[in-house]
């Protein structure tokens, strides 16, 4: 290094002395004549100076001082341009206010039971706190539509600290409120798993939803199995089967298909006098909401219910009072969720 570090300093010093200094030459007096050695001194520097340049060229000290500072530019850059999109992000660039409330309004307007409850600065503060804890738009749209609701409203200051619990508490736990540690959690998910197993619902999708992902306060565990909506319309059919009438008939729905299932849905709807109440309160919710519940429990499962009270017996501190049986494209999806 420290040969390079002088062949560096002669290159320099050399290409200096070419540019602004003035020749001197060496003189020796002879008999006839005056000699000069310049051009044999220049010849030999120039030769020097080609030498050191070819081995400062192989030590790559150039190429890696190079890539050091592009490395370093390319850096900062890329930490420039992140600060300045999260700060854009978390400034409300993007017009985040008309994008959410647009869709929240019209979540509101067409499900019964909900009403707008926030201001537009309530709004965009919760918007505001989502973002910065990482959440996505989906999750935030859900929490807004949750606290809309007109049975359970939630105020904008106890939503925004909801968003810190689910993400701060809950996530980092691993587990959700009202489980006495992960070790309760964990022996009451493989039991709730193998109970549902046991009277053929599939457990690919299970789920905790609700208030005890985001406050110590929660009154009880939400719970749901969500399966296909060919599985949820054959469920339907084996249990309801030979049970509704129309205009005192009875109808077969066991060959019915999907698009056969919601022409029935349609006009119970439409025609609700036509129908028994089993078709009118029973049917028709489960099918429109594309959830069945323990509570009330209407048998559409068999042994779902005694599944909820084997629960509710070993785990009376979650207070669970409901299984639900739900498909993914359902009112009742909602985030968020911990999928057990």
């Amino acid at each position: 290094m420290k040969f390079l570090l002088q062949i560096l300093l002669l290159i320099l010093t050399w290409f200096t002395s070419q540019v602004y200094a003035t020749p001197v030459y060496t003189k020796v007096a002879c008999t006839s004549y005056e000699h000069s050695f310049s051009n044999i001194e220049s010849l030999k520097k120039e030769s020097e100076v080609e030498i050191g340049v070819a081995h400062f060229a192989r030590s790559g000290i150039l190429e890696n001082i190079y890539a050091s500072k592009s490395t370093s530019m390319e850096r900062y850059v890329s930490e420039y341009s992140g600060r300045e999109e999260k700060i854009k992000e978390l400034t409300g660039a993007g017009n985040w206010l008309p994008v959410f409330k647009n869709k929240l309004l019209s979540r509101v307007q067409n499900s019964v039971g909900f009403t707008l409850k926030h201001t537009d600065a309530e709004i965009t503060q919760i918007i505001k706190k989502g973002k910065e804890l990482g959440l996505t738009d989906d999750v935030i749209d859900d929490m807004l539509f949750i606290s809309c609701r007109d049975a359970k409203p939630i105020a904008s200051t106890d939503l925004v600290q909801q968003i810190d619990n689910y993400v701060n508490v809950v996530l980092k736990q691993g587990h959700p409120y009202k489980f006495t540690d992960i070790g309760q959690f964990n022996n009451f998910k493989n039991e709730l798993k193998t109970g549902l197993k046991d009277i053929g619902v599939s457990t690919a999708d299970v789920r905790i939803q609700g208030s005890s992902l985001r406050t110590p306060n929660a009154n009880d565990v939400d719970l749901a199995a969500i399966i296909s909506e060919t599985d949820f319309d054959n469920l339907l059919k084996s249990f309801y089967n030979g049970k509704i009438t129309k205009n005192n008939l009875t109808i077969d729905l066991s060959n019915m298909s999907n698009v056969q299932l919601k022409a029935l849905s349609d006009d119970i709807i439409q025609n609700p006098s036509l129908y028994n109440r089993i078709a009118k309160d029973d049917f028709s919710y489960n099918y429109t909401k594309k959830i069945i519940n323990t509570k009330p429990d209407k048998g559409v499962v068999e042994g779902l219910k005694n599944l909820k009270n084997s629960i509710q017996i070993n785990y009376p501190n979650l207070n669970v009072e409901n299984i639900a049986i739900q498909t993914q494209s359902g009112v009742f999806d909602l985030k968020p969720y911990i999928k057990l």
